[in-house]
């Protein structure tokens, strides 16, 4: 389980947000990204953050289980259903605050303001486990 999604996932999920999300353009029969999401889609790639936060995580794990049915047996004339515990998985609480941060003074305005809408439409980074 990861603590912090790579920027690679990050950056997915920002593409498909320009091309899918309310800022994308109708091109046709098809949307595409808004020449305003490329440009601060580049800008993103071409510049590393200069810090990231990642916040102190508690791995949760209160030992809940569950009983999970396994199917219908048949044991000397017997049917049976059987039954199995399983462990939830563990999960992880992290405060409000984590990500990557570029010093705002460095970003240009129509970027940053960009990218601040694209965030927007970020549901998921593409695994259950995920944090957005």
């Amino acid at each position: 389980l990861s603590l912090m999604p790579d920027t690679a996932r990050l950056f997915r999920a920002l593409v498909h947000a320009a091309g899918t999300g309310s800022m994308a353009v109708v091109d046709g029969r098809h949307l595409r990204p808004s020449d305003e999401s490329v440009d601060a889609l580049r800008w993103l790639e071409g510049t590393p953050p200069d810090a990231l936060v990642v916040p102190a995580a508690s791995v949760v794990n209160g030992g809940v289980a569950s009983f999970r049915s396994e199917g219908v047996f048949e044991v000397s004339g017997n049917r049976t259903e059987r039954k199995v515990q399983k462990i939830q998985s563990d999960g992880v609480a992290l405060p409000p605050t984590s990500g990557w941060e570029w010093r705002w003074n460095n970003v240009p305005e129509a970027i940053a303001r960009v990218v601040l809408r694209l965030t927007e439409e970020v549901s998921c980074l593409g695994e259950t486990e995920s944090v957005v």
